[in-house]
C-alpha cells in the first residue's frame, strides 16, 4: 500500500486548489444572485486558505460594499490592488474616494 504524501496535510499544498477555487466560485455565484452575505461567507473561507489572491479580496470587497460595509469593503479593495489585482482600482475610484483606508 502506498504511503500517503505529506502534501495532503499541508494547507498550502496544490491539492487544495480545487477546494479554494470552489469557495471562490460559490462566492462569485452568490454575488451574481445578490446574496452578498453568503458571498462574503464563502470568500472569507477562500481567503483563509489562500490569502495572497487579490481577486478574492476584490470580490469580497464588492460584496461588503453592497451590504453597506463600505469601510471593510474598501479595505479589501485596497488589499486586492496591493496584490496586483488591478481591476480593483476602478471600484476604489467609484466607492472609496473619501474613505480613510
Amino acid at each position: 500500500m502506498p504511503k500517503p504524501k505529506a502534501a495532503h496535510n499541508n494547507p498550502n499544498s496544490d491539492n487544495l486548489k480545487p477546494q479554494v477555487t470552489n469557495l471562490r466560485h460559490w462566492g462569485v455565484c452568490f454575488i451574481k444572485v445578490f446574496n452578498y452575505q453568503k458571498a462574503v461567507s464563502y470568500l472569507d473561507k477562500a481567503i483563509e486558505q489562500k490569502s495572497n489572491d487579490g481577486e478574492y479580496y476584490y470580490n469580497r470587497g464588492f460584496a461588503k460594499i453592497q451590504l453597506g460595509k463600505k469601510d471593510e469593503g474598501c479595505k479589501d479593495l485596497k488589499k486586492a490592488l496591493e496584490l496586483n489585482f488591478y481591476p480593483a482600482q476602478k471600484l476604489l475610484n467609484q466607492y472609496c474616494q473619501h474613505q480613510n483606508i
